[in-house]
């Protein structure tokens, strides 16, 4: 039995363009939250009200909400290949036998895909637009150089919005590579001079948090020819944490 979903009232009785609205209205919400975990909390909790929390989001016949809870779903990450980094869009879950929670975003039905492509025109936080532009670049759809390189200008934007940490400088290691991938190198650029400063901030700082750092220079370093003022940030890293590999 399929299942309905409500945001303070129901989707089911508003027309899709209304939905569409509906949905876009809280992700949108869901952004100003204070880091990405929170974030997608309250994206789930808004387009979840009202439905039993055993409900699978498969079952739920409101499609332009299934289509934006699984879209939030996908874990995306930050992997080295050789002395590389590439970027991995994951579903959440993935069983022994092979079955994914939600599907692979390659296996994702054509109308979930069609709904992602619409949020994006009524989507207007920087961490909505980049979750959509980035899985339409996955799934390669339409002009798929064109949502790279609005994925990667949205996650830098959304970088933006959160103090230095670990959120940010994630947003900003995803938002290189993106860029990086499709030869978008001013972009790739702007990002990695936004890492550096970063960095500089991180380290004038009074709290000691080698690990933000260091994650902010993983992703500097991953670049084939990684800017000169990397080896002054070490020394400087190394003076203030001791070890900042292993402090």
């Amino acid at each position: 039995m399929a299942h309905r979903l409500k945001t303070g009232h129901n989707l089911g009785m508003m027309s899709r363009d209304d939905q569409i609205e509906g949905v876009a209205s809280a992700i949108d919400q869901a952004a100003q939250a204070s880091s990405r975990f929170e974030a997608a909390r309250a994206l789930r909790v808004a387009l979840l009200s009202g439905t039993p929390s055993d409900v699978p989001v498969e079952e739920i016949s409101d499609l332009p909400a299934k289509a934006a809870l699984w879209a939030f779903e996908y874990r995306i990450s930050i992997e080295r290949d050789s002395n590389r980094q590439r970027v991995v869009v994951e579903p959440r879950f993935r069983g022994a036998s092979g079955e994914t929670d939600p599907p692979t975003v390659a296996a994702v039905a054509q109308e979930v895909v069609e709904v992602w492509h619409v949020l994006t025109s009524k989507v207007t936080s920087p961490w909505g637009l980049a979750r959509l532009q980035h899985l339409l670049f996955e799934r390669r759809f339409g002009r798929a150089h064109e949502h790279a390189i609005a994925a990667a200008e949205s996650y830098l934007a959304a970088a933006k919005n959160w103090e230095v940490g670990l959120d940010r400088a994630k947003f900003l290691g995803i938002a290189l590579r993106v860029a990086r991938s499709v030869n978008s190198n001013d972009q790739a650029d702007l990002i990695v001079s936004q890492l550096l400063g970063d960095a500089r901030q991180e380290l004038a700082g009074d709290d000691r948090r080698p690990g933000v750092f260091m994650r902010l220079m993983e992703s500097i370093l991953a670049e084939r020819n990684p800017p000169g003022a990397v080896d002054d940030l070490l020394e400087d890293a190394f003076l203030k944490y001791n070890d900042p590999l292993h402090s």
